[in-house]
Order: C-alpha cells, then sequence, then structure tokens
C-alpha cells in the first residue's frame, strides 16, 4: 500500500510540473496552435521514439537536464515562453516559442565540466537541492558566455531566461581565462604544473580500489588526459566560489560514466596543477 501510494504521489507531481503554469489567453491559445503547425513537421517521427522522463524527473537536476536534452516535447513544455534575454544585465528581448529550436546543450559534445572551490563541494554533488542551475556555453573562440537560466518551481525545473555576457564580465573570468590556455595550448600547460602532482586512479579489475600517488612535473605528458578546450559547457549550480585561491574542475562524459579532477591552487598570481585524479 506504501509503495502505491507513494507511485500516486509521484504521478501526480508530474501532472502537477506540466500543468502548473497560468491558464493561456485567447492570443496565446492562438499562437501555441500555429506554433504546433509550425513544428510538427520537425517533432513527429522523432517524439514517437523518445522515452517518456519518469515520474520522478524533478528530483534530480541530472535526471531532468537528461530529460530536458533527449525530448523534443519534453522541453518545449518546460521552457517557459516567450523565453527572456538579457544581455550584460539588462533585459533584451524574448524568444516565443515559434521560433524556439530544440536545444541538447552540453549533449552535442562528449565532455562538460563542473567548476569548484574545493573537493569537498564535489564529493556533495549528487546530494544538492539547488533552486537555480546555469548551463553555460562558455565560447572562448569568440570570447561569449551563454547562460541558460533553469529555476525549479513549485517542485519543477523549468528554463525561464537566457543570459548573454562576454566571458571577460564572468564572475570567475580571470580561471576561465588561466583554464582556456591550459586547456588548448601544451607549452602553457607544462609550464603550470606543480613540480609534485598528487595523482588517484582506480584499479582496472576492480574500480573500488583507489591508487594513490605522486607524479613529478616531467611526468604529466604520460598521463595527459583528455581537456575540453575553446568552446565548452560548464554547469553552475549555485554553489558561491569563496576561495579565489583554489578551483577544482571536475570533467565529465555526456555518453558514459567517465569523470576525472583537476585541482589547482593559485600562489603568487599563478595558477598551477597540483592534483589529478582519473
Amino acid at each position: 500500500m506504501k509503495k502505491l501510494y507513494l507511485g500516486l504521489l509521484l504521478m501526480v507531481a508530474a501532472v502537477s510540473c506540466t500543468n502548473n503554469k497560468p491558464a493561456k489567453t485567447e492570443s496565446e491559445t492562438q499562437t501555441s496552435v500555429e506554433d504546433s503547425a509550425k513544428n510538427n513537421a520537425d517533432t513527429i517521427g522523432i517524439d514517437s521514439t523518445e522515452t517518456t522522463p519518469p515520474p520522478a524527473v524533478d528530483e534530480l537536476f541530472a535526471d531532468f537536464i537528461y530529460s530536458y536534452t533527449t525530448n523534443r516535447s519534453f522541453q518545449f513544455r518546460r521552457t517557459d515562453f516567450p523565453l527572456r534575454k538579457y544581455e550584460n544585465g539588462k533585459f533584451a528581448g524574448t524568444v516565443d516559442r515559434i521560433d524556439w529550436k530544440f536545444e541538447k546543450l552540453y549533449y552535442k559534445h562528449s565532455l562538460h565540466i563542473i567548476i569548484l572551490d574545493g573537493e569537498k563541494d564535489l564529493n556533495n554533488l549528487i546530494s544538492l537541492r539547488p533552486d537555480t542551475v546555469r548551463v553555460e556555453w562558455l565560447r572562448f573562440s569568440k570570447k561569449k558566455c551563454k547562460q541558460y537560466v533553469f529555476a525549479r518551481e513549485n517542485g519543477c525545473w523549468r528554463m525561464n531566461r537566457i543570459n548573454y555576457s562576454s566571458i571577460d564580465k564572468h564572475p570567475d573570468a580571470d580561471f576561465l581565462k588561466f583554464y582556456e590556455r591550459f586547456a588548448a595550448d601544451s607549452v602553457f600547460q607544462s609550464e603550470h604544473l606543480n613540480e609534485m602532482i598528487d595523482f588517484i586512479t582506480f584499479d582496472e579489475d576492480n574500480h573500488y580500489n583507489k591508487i594513490e600517488g605522486i607524479i613529478e612535473s616531467d611526468q604529466w605528458p604520460a598521463f595527459h588526459p583528455e581537456l575540453p578546450a575553446y568552446d565548452i559547457f560548464n554547469i553552475d549550480y549555485g554553489l558561491k566560489l569563496k576561495n579565489q585561491n583554489v578551483r577544482v574542475v571536475s570533467v565529465r562524459g555526456n555518453s558514459n560514466g567517465m569523470s576525472s579532477m583537476f585541482k589547482f591552487v593559485r600562489h603568487k598570481g599563478s595558477w598551477k596543477l597540483v592534483k589529478f585524479e582519473n
């Protein structure tokens, strides 16, 4: 009986999340009809193969964003149209539903990153219950940042705005500029390694068995891991970057369980890699 009751609650919550928006006006209803006609050719044949999001899709942002970026109809339902746009903090217009194109966000790349100011937060990510998450497209090639802003409203995640700005105006601009060069320039990378780097990996035969050690900076090329560079996605869970001299970059695969961690410490104005976990 308890299991049945819990299942009913989750079903009610799922229905609530799709129906918690205000009733549409007559003009909005007409727009929806026009939108449906325009988008039908684009969605039919795709929606038929999409997996229905689970009832508990809003429990973790990771579960929600997977459905949002892989299920076209779900994305349209969970985006607040007309979608507000902001340029450097100033209102810059809206995007109507009829003009919105299905957005895969970081799932169009193989990797994404999460930037924190300590390893403790990295270990606690799965237990976080933030009210706002920003998925940042860091376009280093164009020196621009595009933020997709998601908010949890009445227990349901929705995308409610897009922010545009230059990377120079990003709150963590100093580190981002360093990371850009570190990820893309092997010479610059070698110049920003600590003499001794803490190294952690896992036994190939037993992934629960950690292998810890230290490598010297000249051994780094042998362990050189893949780092996303140029145009990358960062997920900002809303955690304050209080320690301005420590950055932990978690690199995660989008289609597999691949994960690695890089810890940087700033000393006398210069960032150095001090720890790597693979």
